[in-house]
């Protein structure tokens, strides 16, 4: 999604990825058949120096499509159509073996959801660093072994010399995460694929990483496809964002147009249940409805129809296509796609708030709520303290505003940084952007 005029280095065009059912192999005639669609036919484009998240609960198939671009699954279980376009020229799905191999690690590269399984237990961390220096770029070993120490230090380990000497079990879960990155980006690869890099990891190694890899991306100029689950993380890193049901892209453009503009039901169902800080103290916490669908049993219409909110009679016999919604929303948006019969159609919200939605409210308090009887004492002092703080200014606002601005989603504010600052107190160059969680 750039502007700038210069040529996409990632085109995916119609990108579908079929699994063959358990025990049988994959032969022409049995694709439609018998095949289960992980990914469904999957366009988009991404920009040197771009991030694109890809959000989506588990089974959406994040994972399965970033493994697609890179070609990383066995040909005899899985059969893969559509293009790849990387640069300009080579479509990566008509490469033999051999020219794969020339690109992984050079020209692209993935960072796994989990470090421990990604590492090799029994090598020491700087061995695997500088493995591919060595082969892929063909540096002596003494090059390689201070090369490699530098790009420890890049990622933010301290004492690298140390150590680039120690095996993956003697580092933290952050620590394996930031070599895992180090080993990706040692090649000076165009395309950086994250799966997942901060599962599993406390909110405040989430931060680091996540402020490690939009300052590599910034400084090298790559472009990053990164896949998260939780939409706060997305928001806080990336420039354009792909929500993916079922296999599908259901939602796509610029994130802050995305979350302001939610017009996908999936997209602000996703929302809703984020985590927000203008709420009432101890309100439940909003969940979607029933489960993702079994991809094996897909029927003909909308799959997120069962767990809607308002479906309509259409969104059960036909799948709805990604279509440009942005002319509906505002002539002044940029492109954006959604798939969905009954969309909602969201304008810029008023300058006093956002009262003009009260169906989407489900955490409103009563508007008396601070004269209540002295029952409800614990109503009356604390929340009312809040409010009369100059610090927390924000709870004056109605609670709802998720939709409406990013303010309140993951604890990120409206007015975070996008050209990410400098964070001098981080041991290497890193971005500053509000905490992610609370």
């Amino acid at each position: 999604m750039s502007s700038d005029g210069q040529p996409p280095l990632l085109v995916v065009e119609h990108l579908t990825t079929r699994y063959a059912a358990a025990g049988n192999g994959m032969n022409d005639s049995e694709v439609e058949s018998n095949a289960i669609k992980a990914v469904n036919d999957v366009s988009f484009t991404l920009h040197a120096g771009e991030t694109m998240a890809i959000v989506g609960e588990s089974g959406s198939g994040k994972t399965a499509l970033c493994r697609s671009i890179m070609r990383l699954f066995p040909t005899a279980q899985v059969q893969l159509t559509g293009k790849i376009i990387f640069r300009g020229s080579a479509d990566i799905l008509s490469m033999s073996d051999s020219q794969l191999r020339q690109i992984w690690g050079l020209d692209m590269s993935i960072v796994f959801q989990d470090p421990m399984t990604s590492l090799n237990p029994v090598m020491r961390v700087g061995n695997q660093v500088s493995e591919s220096l060595r082969k892929r770029l063909s540096m002596s070993k003494k090059h390689s072994r201070e090369m490699a120490i530098s790009l420890l230090k890049s990622v933010g380990i301290p004492d690298a010399e140390a150590r680039y000497k120690q095996y993956p079990i003697q580092l933290s879960g952050g620590l394996r995460q930031r070599v895992a990155i180090a080993i990706a980006i040692s090649c000076n690869p165009s395309l950086l694929i994250l799966d997942e890099p901060t599962t599993g990891l406390d909110a405040t190694i989430q931060r680091q990483i996540i402020n490690l890899i939009a300052t590599l991306v910034r400084e090298r100029n790559m472009a990053a496809i990164f896949v998260t689950h939780d939409i706060g993380v997305a928001t806080s890193i990336s420039s354009s964002m792909a929500v993916m049901y079922a296999g599908s892209i259901v939602e796509y453009g610029a994130t802050d147009d995305i979350i302001r503009h939610p017009t996908m039901r999936y997209t602000s169902a996703l929302l809703d249940t984020a985590p927000k800080f203008d709420v009432i103290p101890h309100a439940h916490l909003k969940t979607i409805p029933g489960h993702p669908p079994n991809l094996a049993e897909l029927g003909n219409g909308c799959p997120f129809e069962p767990r809607c909110d308002a479906p309509i009679e259409r969104c059960k016999y036909e799948k709805p296509q990604l279509t440009d919604c942005s002319a509906r929303l505002s002539a002044q948006l940029p492109v954006h796609l959604c798939a969905c019969w009954n969309p909602r159609l969201r304008v810029d919200p008023p300058a006093d708030g956002h009262r003009e939605s009260p169906a989407d409210e489900h955490t409103d308090p009563p508007p008396d709520e601070h004269t209540e009887s002295p029952a409800d004492g614990h109503r009356e002092s604390p929340p009312d303290g809040h409010r009369e703080s100059p610090p927390d200014g924000h709870r004056e606002s109605p609670p709802d505003g998720h939709r409406e601005s990013p303010a309140g989603i993951g604890g990120i504010p409206a007015d975070a940084p996008t050209n990410f600052p400098s964070d001098t107190n981080s041991p290497s160059s890193t971005v500053d952007i509000e905490d992610l969680h609370q």
